[in-house]
């Protein structure tokens, strides 16, 4: 009979420190390489370092990503399609709609309800509406602003920035 590895065994000792290190080392990678790349996808250094209409909102914010795309098509065609983007009583994220709206399908075409958003225009994000988003939200304890800014120059090119302040940051 052939003894079995069991705690305190060296081969089990060292797969449990492989496993820890490998752990470490993935979690280095992503914070030294990935998220600064998902935190800044598609937005030029310029775009990441400027300011944008909305940063004096939240002045130091423990968190900041800076997004930007550039979309062959004029502004008319584009902006219906930001406009109404957003949880659940909206249009959807035009994303992952099993994860990031519940299952319910993102929006194929524009809807002329949804076309008119405001500052303060609340979001659900689940239908439960247990969490949602503002256009413009500011509390004590916890803040975020998405901001989005259009440019156009030759093609239509929008960068967004989400900076958020968190309770505990």
């Amino acid at each position: 009979m052939v003894p079995r590895a069991g705690p305190g065994d060296p081969m089990t000792t060292r797969w449990a420190f492989g496993l820890i290190g490998m752990g470490i080392v993935v979690g280095l990678g992503y914070v030294r390489l990935a998220r600064p790349w998902h935190l800044t996808w598609g937005a030029a250094a310029a775009e990441v370092r400027g300011s944008m209409s909305g940063d004096e909102l939240i002045p130091e914010p423990s968190m900041c990503a800076t997004r930007a795309i550039t979309i062959q098509a004029p502004p008319e065609a584009v902006w219906p399609w930001l406009v109404q983007m957003g949880g659940y009583n909206r249009a959807g994220w035009y994303s992952y709609d099993r994860f990031d709206n519940a299952g319910v399908p993102s929006a194929n075409r524009g809807i002329p309800d949804l076309q008119d958003l405001q500052v303060g225009t609340s979001c659900s994000a689940r239908r439960a509406r247990a969490s949602w988003f503002g256009t413009s939200t500011r509390n004590a304890a916890w803040s975020w602003i998405w901001n989005i800014v259009v440019r156009v120059s030759p093609a239509f090119s929008c960068c967004h920035r989400f900076p958020t302040k968190e309770p505990g940051w």
